[in-house]
């Protein structure tokens, strides 16, 4: 009977899976054609994003959590300071490569600051719901950056490709 409920569950995961693939590749083509799409999808996401680090925040405040406001606000300056940078080096010094790489240098900084706030939830929190709720939190940010990282790879294959169509 076990075998059963899994090879059903493992048939329905794997066709949940297809289905939202295909969604999710519907979607990269509407917002690389859509510029109005691709922005209010970053406002979106973006947003919601902010609203969820802040609301960390304020519940760390609340709770006493030290060490998980350290971890909040040190990211949010570390994301201040590089939105300054690629200010300067977009609008002032104009330097592709410095903003290429302080840009890089934020990619990775979302996912070690998600993975740092699973380590934290383990380590800090007693209260089972907050844990859960900080490690559903932090998993569902690495999947939503996972996704944005995938649609900037996407659309770079694309640019590579149209340039080599006009080459040839």
């Amino acid at each position: 009977m076990d075998a059963l409920v899994e090879f059903i569950l493992e048939i329905l995961f794997e066709v949940l899976a297809e289905f939202g693939g295909i969604l999710i590749g519907k979607l990269f083509n509407r917002v690389e054609t859509d510029k109005k799409a691709l922005k209010a999808w970053k406002i979106v996401i973006y947003s919601i994003i902010t609203a969820l680090i802040m609301t960390l925040l304020i519940v760390s405040l609340i709770y006493k959590k030290g060490v998980i406001v350290i971890a909040v606000l040190s990211y949010l300056g570390l994301l201040l300071i590089a939105y300054y940078l690629i200010f300067l080096f977009r609008e002032v010094m104009v330097r592709k490569t410095g903003e290429i790489i302080v840009r890089w240098i934020m990619r990775f900084a979302r996912y070690a600051f998600s993975i740092t706030l699973i380590v934290l939830a383990f380590l800090y929190l007693t209260d089972e719901v907050a844990q859960i709720l900080m490690l559903s939190g932090s998993a569902i940010s690495i999947i939503i950056f996972v996704f944005i990282d995938a649609f900037r790879i996407y659309r770079y294959n694309n640019k590579i490709k149209i340039e080599e169509d006009i080459k040839d």
